[in-house]
């Protein structure tokens, strides 16, 4: 699924709005393995073998990307919304388990 849209994004002659299409395919493709993955982690918490590393980070880029999963919704239902976080958002957690 990741490869043939990987090729279709190196195409040139798309449409902005396809190409915004074809970054919304990628990014909910790996968002797709991600959950995938996290599924399998959960397996390991049920038997008790789950590992975690704590550290703080800067959460902007990730909350910017969770919001970025609403934005084709949002167009198909003519909502404008606005993402108002600070320029810097510190978190203790680990990525993995704020996503979850």
């Amino acid at each position: 699924m990741v490869g043939p849209i990987q090729k279709l994004a190196e195409t040139s002659n798309l449409s902005e709005r396809n190409q915004k299409f074809i970054h919304m395919i990628q990014r909910n493709s790996s968002r797709l393995l991600f959950l995938t993955q996290q599924l399998l982690e959960f397996r390991k918490a049920e038997y008790d073998y789950l590992e975690v590393t704590a550290r703080e980070f800067d959460m902007v880029n990730l909350v910017e990307q969770i919001a970025e999963l609403f934005d084709e919704w949002a167009l198909d239902k003519n909502i404008n919304y606005n993402l108002d976080i600070p320029s810097t958002l510190l978190g203790g957690l680990t990525k993995i388990k704020l996503r979850k």
